[in-house]
């Protein structure tokens, strides 16, 4: 079921300080979010299902739990492509296949 993780580098607005381990730990006991990490205080690291959760869901629970990500130009347009790409392998995973079971000519 791995094929159906994504992996997002989220940049958050903070001091200089990371991100308590009980915040992060809380994060990452949430169902569809599969692992929390941060390497540096100003990025977040989140692995998540696409089929639970998009990024507009993970954005607005970030912000529940006192995690603000960054607003600017260039952050909202990139957040914006991550939206739009989540909800087409959303979109793509309901798709049945289609097999005639013929050979092809």
């Amino acid at each position: 079921m791995s094929k159906f993780i994504v992996k997002r580098n989220i940049p958050v607005e903070n001091s200089g300080a990371f991100i308590s381990q009980d915040v992060l730990s809380q994060l990452e006991a949430k169902a569809p979010i599969s692992s929390v990490e941060q390497k540096k205080p100003s990025h977040l690291t989140i692995s998540y299902n696409i089929n639970k959760i998009d990024f507009e869901d993970l954005n607005a629970l970030l912000s529940s739990m006192g995690i603000k990500v960054r607003n600017g130009l260039y952050n909202r347009f990139r957040y914006g492509l991550w939206t739009m790409s989540d909800q087409n392998m959303k979109a793509n995973l309901k798709i049945a296949p289609h097999c005639c079971n013929k050979a092809p000519r």
